[in-house]
């Protein structure tokens, strides 16, 4: 029996992590579950555990793997834990012993807040220790505002980048601990802070940014408790005795980039000032450390008759260009970011206010480069100051900065710009998760905006591992809620005054998140610690609401939908009124389900809140047959996937909204609202082929349009980039923005076919149902779920379906095979015919399934009739697009045009179809037969 992959909170050894709950969860392998087996969670203070402070009761092993505690905790102590199985032959079998550490917590401080007491760039903050016998244990906790890093006899200490992160430093501020044993020596130790701008004292901000938001002067503090090896013990502390000095970084900005001067002049070192700035905000830290997670080698150097050189890092990627510095002294190089090249131009006009450039003058040492607090978000780079024939690849590399979290799912197909569309999403969550949920990294933005969050939370959570991640989030966006209930449209929220206003599907983050981290990891701590926040949220909308419709204040509709009142308008055309009281019907429903859950009084208050809500919606916007009101795409996507009508109302509104995708010749009008439920609402009432037509739209607007375009991740507009490579002049053309990747959670759910079975939370009873389709031959990928890993790989080969899935240990499966019939799997021996399909219920192993689907789908060709072709989506789609007067034919003599072979065509003068649309339309059908 294995048991791994232990964690605490989401974290591998957290280190100084506030624990104020803990969440234990664990994996299993190489083991069958019955329902005797028995597991028990044991916690210590020793590492032979004869120190318990913890000990479970032996629970029933089927079902989450993880534990939710509550311990009294100690400061700056180790506490070891492991979990213990006992088999069916009463043998105790333990899992590898790993350990959490606590921080400061709540012990008083006896360090100071220093800073320099006059306005020195950058400052390194100094001290030098005498260390006369062996160091046994030595702890670092400390913070520093804005950024810093710090160095210990010359060393980098941790490999973490831009600490102390992004949060509101208003409300609170992260202590970081390290481990710094190993980096004292005996003798005279040099330790160090270089601190920069960042988010506290750095321009940052809208329309450019503003300046010290949250202060104006450089601070630091921190304290090493050290233990020696004869037991003595020693705490240094920032006080008056340090030091400071100037260094090499004269000026740094989250927009503007770093410039670094190795012969810049230093002065000798002057003392310090004491600040009283208060110990109260200090808190143990909640964010995954930021890290250099990648290294990527440039692809090419491009050249052109402006003489620009180009580096070419083949991906759009987040983080910055280290290079090795060979010139000689006083030379001076820059690095200018971007994300596009236009006509072979170096071009950055879409990052708008963001300088984006890295300048460095060289001291004629041999070394290898990189900034230190800044960041950019970038595919191309132009260097300036040296020559072409200087230049060389390997003297670059792109290092690749996110938060550091595990990623947990993957799909490839047989189709390259499937395969390309989920590297693009996985690339975009990537570089938008830099310690917040952003929505851009390149431009003078860069911000947490909480709507682009919520939509794609359930895509990021089956990409990533992001429990921790995303708790840090709602930790800020807790503190930073309004006592009204206003939830500020980005978190942080960039300033210091008090958000009173909120918009729907931004503001929901509130309750949607922390309801799809319960749904993904089964910890109800998740929905106990937001419920205050949830129920503030519903407060606010029903303080805008006038007889439960939301009717106050400004929305953003369905943001950069292309249905709205012209190509400017970023609103869309679906009735932002009716978008954001759907929205407070969803999370009314969700505060009521997590009372339930919880166990708490007032859910019977919600759910009847909840009722009346989707009885205002149905009078407002529904007719009584079903009818809606609003007619766009989005209008009814959210209808639908809600489930806000009545039962006899549901035909009527299916067929309608096919109907009016079907008069967009099946492409996608929806913005940040509508995409992300589009497939799936389609999906889920069986109309997979309509997804899969969206899914494979080539013609703008579609996902993979801006895959042909060369896109590298997502971008923000569904045309941020015309079909002649000019960038769209509306503006906000992001191409690292991540909303659009939302379809990542359809492709999980519905192309892959992994999600859990309804009621089931932590993936503990799991859904495979893949929906097959002519257009892929096979699909194969996995989910690392917090139950393990779910393995689905499906291949379809002229109607033979062969479909291999994994289960892990302790989890039910529910296989459905669709299209089939139960004799196939007869010796399964929960095999059931459900209607059109096969359900098979297995546990933990490997399963193979091989069959034929009863009505086999044929794949469109040249042999088939205009009137046969014009009734499948894609057929309809391409006649409108190559033969669009086909549809206003009447019908001629004996023998209807619509009725014959498309490979016929050209005898047939009554369509006036010219040689161009005909071999195009041609060419389009042999794509198809081809996939």
């Amino acid at each position: 029996m294995n048991i791994f992959n232990l964690k605490v909170n989401g974290i591998r050894k957290p280190l100084g992590y506030n624990f104020n709950s803990i969440y234990i969860s664990y994996e299993l392998d190489d083991v069958i579950l019955g329902n005797d087996y028995l597991v028990m969670l044991e916690v210590s203070s020793s590492n032979n555990f004869k120190n318990l402070i913890y000990k479970s009761k032996l629970n029933n092993i089927v079902g989450s793997k993880s534990f939710s505690i509550e311990i009294d905790l100690k400061v700056r102590t180790r506490y070891y834990y492991r979990i213990c199985i006992k088999d069916l032959e009463n043998n105790i079998h333990f899992s590898n012993i790993e350990w959490f550490e606590t921080g400061k917590m709540d012990e008083p401080w006896q360090a100071n807040w220093i800073s320099t007491p006059e306005n020195i760039s950058h400052p390194i903050l100094n001290k030098e220790i005498e260390v006369n016998r062996k160091v046994i244990n030595a702890r670092l906790y400390c913070t520093g505002l804005g950024l810093y890093e710090a160095n210990l006899n010359g060393e980098k200490i941790g490999d973490e980048q831009l600490s102390p992160g992004y949060h509101d430093y208003s409300k609170w501020l992260q202590i970081q601990t390290y481990d710094i044993t190993e980096l004292f020596t005996l003798g005279l130790n040099y330790l160090e802070f270089t601190l920069g701008n960042g988010w506290y004292k750095g321009n940052f901000g809208f329309n450019g940014g503003s300046n010290n938001i949250y202060g104006d002067r450089f601070l630091l503090i921190g304290e090493i408790h050290i233990s020696y090896e004869d037991g003595s013990t020693e705490v240094i502390k920032t006080d008056s005795t340090w030091k400071y000095t100037n260094s090499n970084i004269t000026e740094s900005g989250i927009y503007y980039g770093e410039d670094r001067n190795d012969n810049v002049n230093l002065i000798n070192n002057h003392s310090v000032t004491v600040v009283d700035y208060g110990y109260d905000l200090l808190k143990d830290r909640l964010s995954v450390p930021i890290k250099i997670k990648e290294k990527i080698n440039p692809a090419k150097i491009l050249t052109n008759d402006k003489e620009e050189l180009i580096l070419d890092m083949g991906q759009n990627m987040v983080g910055w260009v280290a290079f090795h510095n060979k010139l000689s002294r006083n030379s001076n190089i820059s690095i200018e970011y971007g994300e596009i090249l236009q006509n072979g131009y170096f071009y950055r006009d879409n990052l708008r206010h963001a300088r984006a450039k890295y300048t460095y003058v060289s001291d004629g040492k041999v070394k290898w480069i990189r900034p230190k607090f800044s960041f950019f978000g970038f595919r191309y780079v132009k260097i300036t100051g040296i020559t072409k024939e200087e230049i060389k690849l390997e003297d670059f590399v792109g290092e690749v900065v996110f938060s550091d979290l595990e990623q947990t799912g993957h799909i490839e197909t047989n189709n390259s710009d499937i395969n390309q569309l989920f590297s693009n999403i996985f690339w975009s969550q990537k570089g938008n998760f830099v310690d917040v949920p952003t929505d851009c990294p390149q431009r003078d933005e860069r911000m947490g905006w909480t709507g682009d969050a919520q939509v794609f939370s359930e895509t990021a959570l089956y990409n990533m591992d992001a429990y921790a991640f995303y708790k840090k989030y709602l930790n800020d966006l807790q503190l930073e809620q309004a006592p009204n209930g206003a939830v500020p449209m980005t978190v942080p929220s960039m300033t210091l005054e008090e958000t009173n206003e909120s918009t729907a599907v931004w503001g929901d983050v509130c309750a949607i998140l922390p309801w799809n981290l319960y749904k993904f990891y089964g910890n109800k701590n998740i929905l106990k610690d937001s419920l205050p926040s949830m129920k503030k949220w519903i407060s606010y909308i029903q303080s805008k609401s006038q007889d439960y419709l939301w009717t106050e204040g400004f929305q953003f509709g369905d943001w950069l939908a292309l249905d709205g009142p012209s190509p400017y308008s970023p609103l869309g055309g679906t009735e932002e009124k009716l978008i954001a009281t759907i929205y407070s019907y969803y999370s009314t429903k969700i505060v009521a389900d997590s009372l339930n859950i919880l166990d708490k009084s007032g859910s019977h208050g919600y759910y009847e809140l909840a009722n009346k809500i989707k009885s205002a919606i149905q009078n407002e916007y529904l007719s009584s047959n079903g009818r809606l009101v609003v007619n766009t795409q989005t209008a009814y996507t959210l209808i639908l996937y809600f489930e806000i009508f009545e039962p006899h109302q549901k035909e009527t509104l299916l067929e309608n909204f096919k109907n009016i995708l079907k008069k967009s010749n099946y492409t996608i009008q929806t913005g940040f609202v509508g995409t992300p439920l589009l497939c799936l609402t389609l999906s889920k009432y069986g109309e997979d082929e309509i997804a899969y037509t969206l899914l494979f739209n080539k013609d703008c607007p579609s996902w993979l349009y801006a895959i042909d375009m060369g896109a590298t991740t997502i971008w923000e507009r569904w045309d941020s980039v015309l079909p002649n490579g000019v960038m769209n002049e509306n503006g906000m053309n992001s191409l690292n923005h991540y909303a659009y990747g939302s379809i990542g959670q359809w492709m999980y759910e519905y192309l892959l076919g992994i999600k859990q079975f309804e009621g089931s939370v932590g993936f503990t009873n799991i859904q495979i149902q893949p929906k097959i389709n002519w257009r892929l031959n096979f699909v194969k990928g996995f989910y690392h779920s917090p139950s393990g890993k779910v393995d689905v790989s499906w291949e379809n080969i002229n109607n033979d379906i062969t479909l291999n899935v994994t289960i892990p240990p302790g989890v039910e499966g529910r296989i459905i095979l669709e299209n089939t019939e139960v004799n196939y799997f007869s010796h399964y021996h929960q095999a059931f015919q459900k209607g059109k399909n096969v359900e098979v219920i297995v546990t933990q192993g490997t399963y193979k399934f091989t069959y034929q689907q009863k009505v086999k789908y044929k794949v469109p060709n040249k042999h088939w009739s205009l009137n046969d072709f014009s009734n499948i989506p894609v057929g309809y789609q391409l006649l409108q697009k190559f033969l669009p007067h086909y549809f206003s034919l009447k019908p001629y003599k004996k023998n209807d045009i619509k009725n014959i072979p498309l490979v016929d065509l050209p005898k047939q003068n009554v369509l006036s179809v010219t040689n161009d649309a005909y071999l195009h339309l041609l060419t389009a059908i042999k794509n198809l037969d081809n996939l």
